[in-house]
């Protein structure tokens, strides 16, 4: 039948049009990708995003700031703030633009930091000490507790475990070691 067609292998893409008979192409008038629609996609992929985590979400984005020559956003500033807001979500900037005020507000207003490449990066890099200590990021699996519970939860929420199990079933037992791993 006509659907078989379809599933036939594309010899040459530039001369086949059966994909615009079952999947045409959406155009967008004076729509360019720009940041904004870009945090909005990522703050909207967090599993569950509109209800409130048991730990702080976050993003990092890295990457040029807003420009006006990408276009008018389908979110706008106002709205990817709400969604921040609404996700939980703490984010943090570092971009080649500075006096990007939309993403420094958005940085601000949802607890992160906002950094420039220009800047001077030492003043905050004291700033983040004061507040992590010397070990950002800490090892081992107890400092990595609540990380982990929220590993298995959202997999299990997703359906790529059938259950959760308990953090110590997830590693291998270790042997010839002094100290246990838990």
């Amino acid at each position: 039948g006509r659907f078989g067609a379809y599933a036939a292998p594309v010899i040459d893409a530039d001369v086949d049009d059966r994909r615009a008979d079952f999947a045409p192409d959406v155009r967008y008038v004076n729509y360019a990708e720009g940041v904004d629609d870009l945090l909005a996609l990522c703050l909207t992929g967090f599993p569950g995003f509109d209800e409130p985590a048991p730990q702080r979400r976050s993003i990092v984005y890295v990457g040029p700031g807003r420009t006006a020559q990408s276009g008018p956003a389908i979110v706008g500033a106002s709205r990817l703030r709400e969604l921040a807001m609404t996700a939980g979500v703490q984010v943090n900037v570092i971009t080649t633009a500075p006096g990007d005020d939309v993403l420094e507000d958005l940085a601000r207003s949802t607890g992160g930091r906002y950094f420039a490449t220009e800047s001077n990066v030492a003043p905050q890099l004291d700033e983040i000490r004061e507040v992590f200590g010397d070990d950002p990021w800490a090892y081992g699996v107890e400092e990595s507790r609540p990380t982990l519970e929220a590993l298995v939860r959202y997999m299990h929420e997703q359906h790529f475990i059938a259950k959760k199990m308990p953090i110590e079933e997830l590693f291998a037992k270790t042997y010839g070691h002094t100290e246990p791993a838990f």
